[in-house]
């Protein structure tokens, strides 16, 4: 965190579990000891290694001791087309992917992994509610700064920044996808995060869980070129590791580089 500057929280975003119909589990507590009965008989998708959805699954299987096997995949939407054939048969996900196949019943919700019910499915229950007490699992979004940035830019953006989340209509919209709207200052934010740090930590290193980071930056890439901007490895020499797969992009179609070169172009764009 010594490279960023916080300058507020602006929403929590809970995931939703859910599972195929096929799985004989309608609730959280049966589809823990349905795991339980046949440990890695069940698999669960994810829009990969490092994802809140990831995180959000494996924090639930450290505090119910299953073992389910993860999937992962290169997004959400290929996460919840796994599902939607059966595929995978449970998953962690956000709450804007999967609302209209819980609603049509093409998939089963079970529990929203949030701290509170959401507004967009306030039929379900956390999964706290639903007997893993004190499990809560969020993404979130928020805004930060170069570390450095004067404070008069910091102040500014902030002020932008409430003004823009407090509108009904940018409420009314983000409660509809599932997001919590939260805000405040910057030291409440810088709060947070160590909070979050400190909690995710935990998790991290009792499953010993490593980050897709070639993915993620393959996606990042592909997103770039889309908007007409180069790939993030392209300003820099090939990896020595040759092990690194081809064509991260359509455009370049180079190879991926270290993260942290990759990181430090993005962030600088």
């Amino acid at each position: 965190m010594k490279d960023f500057d916080p300058v507020t929280l602006l929403a929590w975003a809970p995931n939703v579990l859910v599972t195929h119909p096929s799985v004989a589990a309608k609730s959280v507590q049966e589809l823990i000891a349905l795991t339980k009965k046949s440990p890695g008989a069940l698999n669960y998708a994810s829009s990969g290694s490092g994802s809140s959805p990831y995180l959000s699954d494996e924090l639930f299987k450290h505090m119910t001791n299953t073992d389910i096997l993860h999937v992962p995949y290169k997004g959400g939407g290929p996460a919840v087309a796994s599902l939607l054939s059966s595929e995978t048969k449970i998953g962690f996900a956000t709450m804007p992917s999967v609302l209209v196949q819980t609603q049509s019943g093409k998939l089963r919700a079970l529990a929203v992994t949030g701290e509170k019910r959401s507004p967009a499915a306030p039929d379900l229950p956390t999964i706290a509610e639903a007997g893993v007490a004190g499990y809560a699992a969020n993404g979130w979004y928020s805004a930060m700064v170069p570390a450095g940035t004067p404070e008069p830019i910091v102040a500014r953006l902030h002020k932008e920044l409430i003004a823009a989340v407090s509108d009904k209509g940018v409420q009314a919209q983000l409660a509809r996808l599932g997001f919590d709207i939260e805000t405040g200052t910057p030291d409440d934010f810088r709060k947070t995060l160590g909070a979050q740090i400190k909690k995710w930590s935990v998790v991290v290193k009792a499953a010993n869980l490593r980050a897709d980071w070639r993915a993620a930056f393959g996606l990042t890439a592909v997103a770039l070129s889309r908007r007409g901007l180069p790939c993030p490895s392209a300003r820099f020499r090939p990896s020595e590791t040759p092990s690194l797969p081809p064509a991260c992009c359509p455009r370049h179609r180079c190879r991926l580089y270290p993260a942290w070169r990759a990181c430090l172009f993005v962030l600088a764009r």
